[in-house]
């Protein structure tokens, strides 16, 4: 057992599910990170590495299964309908650095889009979550064109040619910015991918996000039209 849970900590490919806000989030663990402290409200199935999820398979089938009955009859009992915010107030210190070169050899940082709303996304092209999450991405681009709302796709760690050919390939317009040290999760204290950002017309982090969501939904609409206030 020890050998295979060795192997599958380089296997950020292995994908997990978590609870959050009564829904499944679809994400992936990214061991390579490391063992980080993060600061955003997650639920503790959220602190897992991919080994804990091997080892404790079952178990956590069974604890979902009961929250997820507890879940239901607490909607029933107080007949709400609408599910809470996927998205976490952030909490931690002063907005992390990021400055990194897109795949064309530009130099991006923060500053440049200061007095715009700005999307921090953290993903990876063997990310299915996140090559999926980036269909509303483009949606909510789109339905906010002429605003001032920016989507920064920071990749986690792969080569210019191998993130160049998918940009070109999927037509992706938002800058797309290469990580290669992974100076940038670090940073950001990125625990899974897909995960994303939102800063507000003055530099300043407001929200994360852990796992795919649909951008064009209502709350995460709600939350970027709020900022653009």
């Amino acid at each position: 057992m020890g050998g295979q849970l060795a192997r599958l900590q380089h296997r950020p490919r292995r994908r997990a599910s978590q609870r959050h806000a009564g829904r499944p989030a679809r994400l992936l663990h990214v061991p390579a990170v490391g063992d980080l402290a993060g600061t955003t409200r997650q639920p503790r199935s959220g602190h897992l590495q991919v080994h804990d999820h091997v080892a404790r398979d079952q178990s956590i089938g069974a604890v979902r299964a009961l929250a997820g009955i507890a879940a239901a009859l607490l909607l029933v009992a107080s007949g709400a309908r609408a599910e809470p915010s996927r998205f976490s107030p952030w909490t931690g210190s002063a907005t992390p650095p990021l400055s990194l070169n897109d795949v064309a050899g530009r130099r991006h940082t923060l500053a440049d889009y200061r007095g715009s709303v700005v999307l921090v996304n953290f993903w990876a092209t063997w990310c299915e979550p996140c090559r999926e999450e980036m269909v509303t991405m483009r949606k909510l681009q789109e339905r906010l064109a002429g605003r001032p709302f920016v989507t920064l796709l920071v990749n986690y760690g792969e080569s210019r040619m191998r993130v160049g050919e998918f940009v070109e390939r999927e037509s992706i317009d938002f800058p797309v910015l290469l990580d290669p040290n992974h100076d940038a999760p670090r940073a950001w204290r990125v625990r899974v991918l897909p995960s994303s950002f939102l800063l507000d017309a003055d530099g300043r982090l407001r929200y994360s996000v852990i796992g795919e969501i649909d951008w064009t939904g209502a709350d995460a609409v709600n939350v970027v039209q709020g900022l653009l206030r």
